[in-house]
């Protein structure tokens, strides 16, 4: 099974370090770090090369240091970003559409919306993972198949 590696970078340590522990509960995702400052994502993201990072748009360093390191990255197959603020929707929805920015969650959110979209990242940097689930849906039918064959033969 293909893992998607995160990189959370938000300055709120209380939302990092829940949402860390929900993403710990799931084993098709891989948590490589958590920064809060955006020279340390910068280098996390160059070095540890994560399939996404959940991020901050603001920050106590700036408002928009988010954007900038998204810009960054702008036409690179991977990192995804999913961009979870507290930013005016209005003010930065033009911004994430520039930058092709699929992944909006506004705060507060419920951790269980970022699960749903950390799938969704999974499926479209790992299409083979749901592959991998039909494959197994496959099988059961295929076990299910003979079963029904073997009871049909049984009663000629």
């Amino acid at each position: 099974m293909n893992r998607l590696k995160i990189i959370i970078a938000d300055d709120n340590k209380i939302i990092t370090t829940v949402l860390a522990e929900e993403i710990k509960k799931h084993e098709e995702f891989l948590l490589l770090d958590i920064t809060s400052k955006t020279e340390d994502e910068i280098e996390l993201i160059n070095t540890l090369k994560p399939d996404t990072v959940i991020t901050d748009i603001k920050r106590k360093e700036g408002y928009h240091k988010g954007l900038e390191i998204i810009r960054m990255y702008q036409g690179q197959e991977k990192p995804k970003f999913v961009v979870i603020s507290g930013a005016p929707y209005a003010d930065i929805m033009e911004y994430l559409r520039e930058l092709k920015v699929k992944y909006f969650i506004p705060k507060p959110f419920h951790y269980e919306k970022v699960i749903e979209v950390l799938r969704e990242v999974r499926e479209e940097v790992y299409p083979q993972s749901i592959v991998e689930r039909n494959d197994g849906m496959q099988e059961f039918k295929r076990a299910n198949f003979f079963e029904r064959l073997v009871k049909i033969l049984k009663r000629k």
